[in-house]
């Protein structure tokens, strides 16, 4: 209907979630207004598959595989010990510290921008489907 397509535009406006059913829409719009998710959160689990609409059971379907999370912690864990051990061999080998330095800063912001696309692209949708399926089961048991 008109008044359905005016509200999944507006809704993806407000969320950049667009593209989901009527069903999943008021959904999520339950889960921003009385339980405290922000449409950026809702939005980044979304695209990253952890929280999703199961159409053949109209209802929905939260992914947080325990895998996917042990391999985000394992990849940070081993490129901050790449980069630690760079970082000092390339300090402690030089005789001239200022490129030393300036490789051991690079090797630093490599990390810390790896270290975000982990968090931002694994770690946080996963964070927030865990909160959104801690909220399905109580909705299920019936508790506000």
């Amino acid at each position: 209907t008109p008044r359905e397509a005016q509200l999944q535009a507006e809704f993806a406006q407000q969320t950049g979630i667009a593209n989901c059913p009527k069903a999943a829409r008021e959904w999520l719009e339950t889960l921003l207004e009385q339980h405290g998710f922000t449409a950026r959160e809702l939005a980044i689990s979304w695209n990253a598959k952890s929280i999703s609409w199961d159409k053949e059971h109209n209802k929905p379907r939260v992914c947080t595989p325990w895998l996917e999370a042990a391999f985000a912690y394992l990849v940070v864990s081993v490129l901050g010990l790449w980069c630690l051990s760079m970082a000092a061999t390339s300090i402690w080998a030089s005789s001239d510290l200022l490129p030393a330095r300036l490789a051991a800063y690079t090797l630093c912001f490599v990390y810390l921008g790896a270290c975000s696309l982990v968090a931002r692209f694994t770690l946080w949708p996963r964070r927030v489907a865990l909160r959104v399926q801690a909220v399905n089961k109580k909705t299920e048991r019936g508790e506000p």
